[in-house]
């Protein structure tokens, strides 16, 4: 499968969760079609790199569906938020190649890919066996292309979208459940203050990976844990979509700097997080992976913009260089 083949199912799936979360809905349907438009040329850049089809491997799937259980028992058993508990997560196991597992390296983001599919509600998917079926099926995707979209933040939360929604379609169609629905205070994200709090975790996690050589899991776990645990536990009026508008930023943040060089440009691309989180709609609250998919989306469209705007400076060079 080519690099163009891979990014042609990457975007259906792109198209299918933006259009349900966000599209089509209110005044601001512009809004969302412009972001759409430019993220789908993101996908069209990179389309054109080279890309190698892993085979699977049982440690990955394995990590991955440990994510998924430590995600849904720190969700469900300890009845964490789930900005919170993928936070704490993501900060344990960052935590192992300090104690000298340095394996822990390799299996990583595919855990942390699998903590995002189990931190989905309960409500969505019925049973603890269909929350691993979602680790699993995240995680397979991961390993069979982890070099897809190389460097673009939010990739893992999108992969753990892919696999929850998969895992829902089967549970739906093979065992007859029905995905009910969260009221929205859950995680409602329709607070002014997302934007600002997207655009400054963006820029966090950023300087923490460039100056301190943080691993972009670390780099985006660490401080969400320390914000979301203030947040909870100071019982901040507003905790929950603050704390996650912090989680979101933080996966744009997770953007190589060969994708969006300057850290102006990933504080826009975090406040344009935080604006189109504005419109999550209360069918997608719940969801495994919402938050990373949507960071993934406005990176993409980051990177769309930008190769947007250096085609029309070459084109304006070109009368003049004649």
């Amino acid at each position: 499968m080519t690099g163009r083949a891979v990014s042609l199912v990457m975007a259906v799936a792109m198209v299918w969760f933006f259009a349900d979360a966000y599209f089509f809905e209110g005044k601001a349907v512009v809004i969302d079609a412009v972001v759409l438009l430019l993220a789908l040329a993101g996908v069209y850049v990179l389309a054109h790199e080279p890309l190698t089809v892993r085979r699977p491997d049982a440690v990955n799937a394995v990590a991955a569906i440990t994510g998924a259980a430590v995600g849904h028992a720190l969700t469900t058993r300890a009845a964490l938020h789930p900005t919170l508990a993928g936070s704490l997560a993501g900060v344990a196991v960052s935590t192992l190649p300090l104690l000298g597992i340095n394996r822990a390296t390799n299996w990583m983001p595919v855990f942390y890919v699998g903590v995002f599919a189990g931190t989905g509600s309960a409500v969505i998917l019925h049973g603890a066996t269909w929350v691993l079926l979602a680790g699993l099926l995240a995680g397979l995707v991961w390993s069979l292309i982890p070099d897809a979209w190389s460097g673009v933040g939010g990739k893992m939360g999108f992969t753990a979208f892919f696999g929850a929604g998969t895992a829902e379609l089967l549970s739906e169609h093979l065992a007859g459940n029905r995905p009910g629905r969260l009221p929205m205070q859950v995680i409602d994200l329709g607070h002014d203050m997302a934007v600002p709090v997207a655009a400054v975790a963006a820029v966090v996690t950023r300087r923490l990976m460039r100056r301190y050589a943080l691993p972009a899991v670390a780099a985006s776990a660490l401080p969400t844990a320390f914000v979301a645990a203030g947040l909870f536990g100071f019982r901040v009026p507003l905790a929950a979509p603050l704390a996650a508008a912090w989680f979101g930023g933080s996966f744009v943040g997770m953007t190589q700097a060969t994708r969006i060089p300057t850290d102006m440009g990933i504080a826009a691309t975090g406040a344009l997080l935080g604006v189109v989180l504005l419109r999550l709609q209360s069918r997608m609250v719940g969801w495994g992976g919402v938050l990373g998919a949507t960071a993934c989306t406005c990176v993409l469209a980051g990177i769309g913009l930008s190769a947007l705007a250096r085609r029309i400076r070459m084109r304006q060079r070109m009368p003049a260089a004649g």
